[in-house]
């Protein structure tokens, strides 16, 4: 799971697995050629921040052929700029839990939604 740790190693997975997903840091992620292969050709670079603020990301593929595809992004999805909607929470919370009776955490998530209308937590014990 340390792996996960590792920019390099993250750029690398999210190639070849889903990285929202845990499990794709399994044992088999870690000694995967291919992953390693491909770290192995990431650079990570530093640029000027002043113009974007701290949130500023960019990314650059120089491709055999000679093409080079890049793009900047200042806004990411999960900031106060761009929050996550209830769907992207849900299809996380759905992913972190597939291994649970699907009809059981669907009941979790709605009534974590609105917590607020709740008289106790302790249907969370159940």
């Amino acid at each position: 799971m340390l792996a996960q740790y590792s920019v390099l190693f993250c750029i690398a997975l999210a190639l070849f697995r889903d990285p929202r997903d845990p499990r794709s840091f399994d044992r088999e992620a870690i000694q995967d050629p291919k992953i390693w292969s491909m770290v192995d050709k990431i650079q990570l670079g530093r640029e000027e921040l002043a113009t974007y603020g701290s949130k500023a990301s960019s990314v650059r593929f120089n491709l055999k052929d000679g093409r080079v595809l890049s793009r900047r992004l200042t806004t990411f999805k999960g900031t106060p700029e761009l929050p996550p909607t209830r769907g992207d929470v849900r299809e996380k919370f759905m992913l972190l839990t597939r291994d649970c009776p699907e009809a059981g955490m669907s009941e979790i998530f709605e009534r974590r939604q609105n917590l607020e209308r709740e008289k106790t937590l302790d249907w969370l014990k159940a």
